[in-house]
């Protein structure tokens, strides 16, 4: 919905800020939970995250997006991304150090998955 919304030439800063957003929400979340928590408690804190639910939910719908064109792929397209996605495989292949970053990045990521879902109830539990 981005892509048709926004001129291509924003591309790179909308990206950006998309890249942001989450790191942004990742720091002041903690500190804004917990001091609503002190002073509204659990119950202003849901009231809030509903009513933003509401807010989102009412500017999706009224959003206006501009009609796309649908994109028929033929044959001989969809064959040069077999040859470009075979060219890359066998660029990494040939240089050991990128194939080691990669396999480097896959482990952590999946790693990273794990922790992030199982971080919270190690700190809920309180026997750490």
């Amino acid at each position: 919905m981005i892509t048709l919304l926004i001129p291509t030439r924003h591309f790179g800063h909308i990206g950006g800020m998309i890249q942001m957003a989450p790191a942004i929400t990742q720091i002041i979340s903690p500190i804004l939970a917990s001091a609503l928590l002190i002073t509204i408690h659990l119950q202003g804190v849901i009231l809030i995250d509903f009513a933003t639910f509401i807010f989102a939910l009412v500017l999706l719908l009224f959003a206006q997006v501009p009609n796309s064109t649908i994109n028929t792929v033929s044959k001989s397209e969809k064959q040069m991304s077999w040859r470009q996605l075979a060219y890359g495989w066998a660029y990494i292949i040939v240089r050991p150090g990128l194939l080691r970053l990669q396999i480097f990045s896959a482990i952590a990521n999946l790693n990273l998955g794990y922790f992030v879902v199982l971080f919270t109830p190690l700190l809920l539990n309180g026997n750490s």
